[in-house]
């Protein structure tokens, strides 16, 4: 009798047992996803900000530099390197508003350059990252 009733929760136990070890590998690949995902925003923001501590005077924006600047070529790379960078982390981040109001602030140091930025013309950037700049530009987060 004992027998019986082992094999029958055998039988029932297995699959069962079976089924929770794969939502459990499969929780673990979701959260290792996540992980992996928040690490790479991180070391994208992390490269800008070096290249900010690299290069001061475009980092600070704020209209310092202008069409006749000798260093405006050299901000138009900063600024396609830095909506680069920030497209990249709401590639990975698209849900945080952390990273959402911590690109707006950056967004808004070079509001006067975006205002009149050709590739922010043709929406040649990602769309989550084009609705940040649209706000930014018609000071809709002020």
């Amino acid at each position: 009798m004992w027998t019986k009733w082992t094999a029958t929760f055998s039988a029932i136990a297995t699959p069962l047992i079976a089924l929770v070890a794969v939502r459990i590998a499969f929780k673990q690949l979701n959260s290792n996803k996540k992980e992996s995902q928040r690490a790479s925003a991180y070391n994208i923001y992390q490269q800008y900000l070096t290249t900010c501590m690299e290069y001061p005077d475009l980092a600070r924006g704020e209209g310092t530099i202008t069409k006749g600047h000798k260093n405006y070529g050299q901000y138009c790379w900063f600024i396609s390197s830095m909506l680069f960078s920030f497209e990249r982390v709401l590639d990975t981040q698209v849900r945080s508003d952390k990273w959402k109001k911590t690109i707006i602030k950056q967004l808004k140091r070079h509001r006067l350059f975006l205002v009149d930025s050709s590739s922010v013309k043709d929406r040649v950037w990602a769309n989550e990252l084009q609705l940040l700049i649209d706000s930014v530009i018609s000071n809709r987060n002020n």
